[in-house]
């Protein structure tokens, strides 16, 4: 597929993204905002279980992305998120089993990858990392293995961030 043809369906793509999302826009999981700590927006994007959503969520965003993703235990491509991870993403944050799939595609692009087994684990790395008028985006890109699906995974999110909350008080 040629590239013209292909930055015209990612434009249609992500057009047709918003308008559905503007008629969604109060569901859990799907760029809730959970907090803002410091300066920081924790968004939990829970429902992004493609690599097409996560692409769109962070297109939406100016400021510097903490982003969240599930390591994918089968191929996923990641390619055409290369300028979105360069541009916009100060560091990709890895959880899951084995983060080799996703470590062979994004890590060599990345400003910062570092990778943990668990969301917790992975949540803490980015309160460490995080600075005022960043977003910490929990994106996952895939449907997941971790958790038994998008809902238990996103409030599994919250927790762990109400949790922060409660200990930084």
């Amino acid at each position: 597929m040629n590239k013209k043809k292909l930055q015209s369906y990612r434009k249609q793509l992500i057009e047709a993204r918003r308008k559905s999302l503007a008629s969604f826009s109060d569901l859990d999981n799907r760029l809730e905002s959970v907090a803002n700590i410091n300066g920081v927006e924790w968004i939990n994007d829970s429902r992004a279980t493609d690599v097409n959503s996560s692409y769109y969520s962070l297109s939406l965003f100016h400021q510097p992305i903490i982003w969240i993703v599930e390591a994918p235990l089968d191929s996923v491509d990641y390619f055409f998120m290369e300028k979105q991870i360069r541009n916009k993403v100060k560091c990709v944050l890895v959880f899951g089993e084995d983060d080799s799939i996703i470590k062979n595609q994004i890590g060599a692009i990345a400003n910062t990858y570092s990778y943990a087994k668990t969301l917790e684990e992975v949540v803490q790395k980015a309160n460490e990392l995080s600075e005022e008028n960043n977003v910490v985006l929990f994106s996952p890109a895939i449907a997941g293995s971790v958790y038994s699906d998008y809902k238990e995974r996103g409030e599994e999110f919250r927790s762990i961030i109400f949790r922060q909350l409660q200990q930084n008080s």
